[in-house]
C-alpha cells in the first residue's frame, strides 16, 4: 500500500511539474505558423538573445509560473526564436525588432496584431496574455504583410545579426535608397527609415504623414519613431546646452502628439534638466508629474528619487525626493524603497530616521533573500556621521 501511494504521489508530482512548463516550438517559424493556422489559435513569438539577461529573467520567473504556462497551453502555440542568428535574422527585418524581450502575437491568419516589450513579472505579464486575446486591444497594421522575406536592400540585411557582425550604413548611402523609393510608406522604406539616420526631409515628411504611417504600421510603432527622433534632438541640445532647440521639441510634441501630450512635455523636460545637471529644476518638474498623476508606479518614483541621491546636493531636490518616498514607503513594503528613502535622509543628514529606515531596508532584505550589503554600507556611514 504504501509502495502504491508513493507511485501516485510521484505521478501526481510529475502532472504538477508538466503542467507548469511550456512546451515551447524552438527556432522553427514555419512549423509554428502550421500549427497555429491548423489549431486555430494565436501564434506568440518569444524574441529573446543569448545575451539577454532579462531574457533569461522571464525564463525562470514567469514562464515558469503554473497560472502564465496553463494559460499559454491553452491559448497560444508558443516559440522560442534567437534573434541575432538562423531565421531569427529574418524575423528581426521583418518585425524591426532591437530591444529585448520583445514578444509579437500573431492571430491564426498569421497577422502581426499585438506586442509586449520588456520583462514582465507573472502577475502583469497574465494580464497582457488576456488583453492580446481580445480584437478590440489587437491592432491590424495595413502596410505589413504577413510574408517575411521582402526584397530588403543589401546594406539593410548587413545591419542585423551579431554584433561584431553587423555593419551600417552611411548617411548618404540611406538618403540615396530613401530617394529612389516611388513609395515612402512601403513595408520596406519604413524599416530602413526606422534604423537609420537620414536626411530631415524624411522626418519631415514622417511628421507630417502620421496618421497614414500610423494606419499601416500601427500607433505603437509610429509612437516609437516619434520618441527616437525628439530623443535625437534631445541629445543635440544637451550637448550644446541650446534651451531654444529644447524649445522647439516641445513645439513638436504639441503640434503632433495628441494623446498624453502634458505628460509627455513633462517626461522631456525632466531628461533635459536630468542632462544639463539641473537638480532643484529636475526635482520641481518630476513633482509635476507625480503631483498630477502622470506617474503612479513605485519604481519609477523610486528611479527619480534615486538619482537625485545619487547626483544631487541641492537641498530643495533632496527634500523632493524624501517627499515622494515616504509616501512610497507608506504604500508600498519593499526594502529597496526603504533603502533609497533611508539614503535619501541620510543626506540630508536626519541621522535617526535614515538608521530606522535602512535597519528596516536589511531585515526586509535579508528575509527575501537579497543583497543588502550596500544597505549595510549604507548603515555603516549614519553611525560613523551621528557619531561625529
Amino acid at each position: 500500500m504504501k509502495i502504491l501511494n508513493l507511485i501516485l504521489a510521484f505521478v501526481l508530482f510529475s502532472q504538477i511539474i508538466f503542467a507548469q512548463e511550456i512546451s515551447f516550438i524552438k527556432q522553427d517559424w514555419e512549423k509554428a505558423r502550421e500549427e497555429a493556422k491548423k489549431q486555430n489559435k494565436y501564434l506568440f513569438l518569444d524574441a529573446y538573445t543569448d545575451w539577454c539577461g532579462w531574457c533569461k529573467t522571464m525564463d525562470k520567473e514567469t514562464f515558469n509560473d503554473k497560472a502564465v504556462a496553463e494559460f499559454m497551453t491553452a491559448n497560444f502555440i508558443p516559440l522560442k526564436m534567437e534573434m541575432e542568428s538562423g531565421y531569427g535574422i529574418n524575423l528581426s527585418m521583418k518585425y524591426r525588432i532591437s530591444g529585448f524581450p520583445t514578444f509579437l502575437i500573431f492571430n491564426p491568419d498569421g497577422e502581426y496584431v499585438y506586442q509586449i516589450v520588456g520583462f514582465k513579472k507573472p502577475g502583469p505579464f497574465l494580464e497582457e496574455l488576456k488583453k492580446s486575446l481580445d480584437k478590440k486591444n489587437q491592432t491590424i497594421r495595413k502596410g505589413v504583410s504577413t510574408k517575411v522575406d521582402m526584397d530588403y536592400p543589401e546594406f539593410y540585411k548587413l545591419s542585423f545579426g551579431k554584433g561584431k557582425e553587423r555593419k551600417m550604413p552611411d548617411t548618404a548611402t540611406v538618403n540615396k535608397f530613401l530617394a529612389s523609393q516611388a513609395d515612402l510608406f512601403s513595408e520596406i522604406s519604413w524599416a530602413v527609415y526606422c534604423r537609420f539616420q537620414c536626411a530631415p526631409k524624411y522626418h519631415f515628411h514622417f511628421l507630417e504623414n502620421m496618421k497614414k504611417y500610423e494606419d499601416n504600421f500601427g500607433k505603437d510603432d509610429v509612437k516609437a519613431q516619434l520618441d527616437h527622433l525628439l530623443n535625437i534632438e534631445l541629445q543635440s541640445c544637451i550637448k550644446t546646452k541650446n534651451k531654444k532647440q529644447f524649445d522647439q521639441i516641445i513645439l513638436i510634441i504639441d503640434k503632433y502628439i495628441t494623446e498624453d501630450k502634458e505628460k509627455t512635455k513633462l517626461f522631456y523636460k525632466i531628461a533635459y534638466h536630468q542632462g544639463l545637471k539641473e537638480w532643484e529644476e529636475y526635482a520641481k518638474t518630476a513633482d509635476q508629474l507625480i503631483s498630477s498623476g502622470g506617474i503612479t508606479d513605485e519604481g519609477y518614483i523610486n528611479q527619480y528619487s534615486w538619482i537625485i541621491y545619487e547626483n544631487s546636493d541641492n537641498k530643495t531636490a533632496i527634500e523632493t525626493a524624501i517627499k515622494w518616498m515616504k509616501k512610497v514607503t507608506e504604500q508600498k513594503d519593499y526594502w529597496a524603497f526603504f533603502d533609497t528613502y533611508a539614503a535619501l535622509l541620510f543626506k540630508n543628514k536626519q541621522y535617526e530616521e535614515a538608521e530606522k529606515w535602512v535597519t528596516k531596508a536589511i531585515e526586509k532584505g535579508k528575509a527575501e533573500n537579497q543583497n543588502v550589503k550596500e544597505s549595510e554600507e549604507l548603515l555603516v556611514k549614519i553611525k560613523a556621521a551621528k557619531g561625529k
